[in-house]
């Protein structure tokens, strides 16, 4: 179970951090590959408003920053393991959309439809970098 959803659920309407990373680059769309790419955002607050299945999580941003507003925010993990935004940090892929983002029937849908796409890490208020 690469969420540990026992913990994470009871952050649910909780702050979270985002901690954008360079990966393959941000983007402004899919498919991200085919597009000039975009500057790296700042760590960003966002407040968890649904755990998706085991994988994934919605949130919107808190407060305005890189020029993003208070946009919707999907991540979803990008490896195996067991995370729980404490200790055990993930890695994400991380997409802002200006609407909430459906989930979880049509989850796979909301990658095809983003604003900004790239990749990220997502804890608790001030967590550390886990490398």
């Amino acid at each position: 179970m690469p969420l540990d959803t026992e913990l994470v659920s009871r952050l649910v309407s909780h702050p979270l951090e985002l901690q954008p990373i360079y990966g393959w680059g941000w983007a402004p769309r899919y498919p991200w590959t085919a597009l000039p790419r975009a500057a790296l955002p700042p760590r960003l607050t966002l407040r968890l408003t649904a755990i998706v299945g085991d994988r994934a999580g919605v949130g919107r941003l808190q407060f305005e920053a890189g020029g993003l507003g208070m946009r919707w925010t999907l991540f979803e993990l990008r490896r195996e393991g067991t995370f729980d935004f404490d200790e055990r940090i993930g890695v994400y892929d991380v997409a802002f959309r200006t609407e909430r983002p459906i989930t979880p029937e049509d989850h796979a849908g909301v990658w095809d439809d983003l604003d900004l796409r790239g990749f990220g890490l997502v804890g608790r208020p001030g967590f550390r970098m886990p490398w």
